[in-house]
């Protein structure tokens, strides 16, 4: 996925199998791997933000502490919320003006 002609966002999820490390995600487009598709990575983005606020070891409630790498896991949400933001901005910017 990209946010105009200088960005490139890959995926990466440690907890993941399949993106333990960066990677474009591409999509199959009659059987050929294409250019990377911002749909697939916003949805893996929403999903993984969705799972992470639904998540009670991350945000605990009832006096329960936070998790030692709290900052972290906000900063990412917050990171991969923007990428999606700054994709949908900079592809969308071009055909309103």
């Amino acid at each position: 996925m990209t946010a105009g002609d200088s960005f490139l966002y890959l995926w990466r999820d440690p907890t993941s199998n399949d993106y333990k490390k960066p990677t474009e995600v591409k999509y199959a487009l009659f059987s050929l791997l294409t250019c990377c598709s911002a749909q697939t990575y916003i949805t893996l983005a929403l999903d993984k933000c969705e799972n992470l606020l639904n998540d009670d070891k991350v945000f605990p409630a009832d006096g329960v502490s936070f998790p030692k790498d709290y900052k972290t896991i906000v900063q990412d949400i917050y990171k991969k919320i923007f990428r999606a933001y700054a994709h949908i901005f900079s592809t969308l910017i071009r055909t309103i003006y």
